[in-house]
């Protein structure tokens, strides 16, 4: 977590990405890839006009500054999609995400991706790796993927998709 001089907050996750202004803030999904730039999901000043009571469009240009030079413990690169923004609202988490378990928990806890962590990008990049290889193995049940997420060279396509198909206690379910 961020701090910046003017009390906004960052926090940077695995699969998210929020900043915080007082008591409202905005939810940007991060897509991990394997060895590319993580993907950080920003809506489009179309999808942006929508939430400017919230949060400005000097404000979106802010926040874009931000995340691209805070020396996080990742590479990212901003993709702008016609997406709606989630204002004070959390991601959705579905049945069978990595997000439910305590291992996750614990390591978001931790603020592994931000700049005083003690480990480098390498490091983190593997534990989360090394986590979503374990989940994949272990879960059971009804695990959702949504479609838009399969993407060519994602942790998600590369690393937990084959491990999820040959998982016989799994019932996968790609939305």
């Amino acid at each position: 977590m961020i701090t910046l001089p003017d009390g906004k907050i960052i926090k940077m996750q695995w699969k998210q990405v929020m900043y915080i202004r007082g008591k409202d803030f905005i939810v940007f999904e991060v897509v991990p890839m394997l060895t590319e730039k993580d993907i950080i999901i920003f809506p489009s000043v179309s999808g942006w006009l929508s939430i400017q009571d919230v949060f400005s469009l000097d404000e979106r240009n802010e926040i874009i500054f931000l995340l691209e030079r805070i020396a996080w413990k990742r590479d990212i690169k901003i993709v702008e999609m016609d997406v709606l923004p989630h204002v004070n609202k959390d991601l959705e988490i579905k049945q069978g995400m990595i997000e439910k378990t305590t291992g996750y928990a614990r390591l978001t806890k931790d603020n592994l991706f931000d700049v005083d962590s003690k480990l480098n990008k390498k490091q983190v990049k593997e534990i989360y790796c090394k986590l979503e290889r374990r989940f994949a193995e272990s879960v059971n049940g009804e695990v959702q993927i949504p479609k838009e997420l399969l993407i060519k060279g994602s942790v998600v396509s590369e690393i937990c998709l084959p491990i999820l198909e040959k998982n016989k206690s799994v019932k996968l379910l790609i939305m």
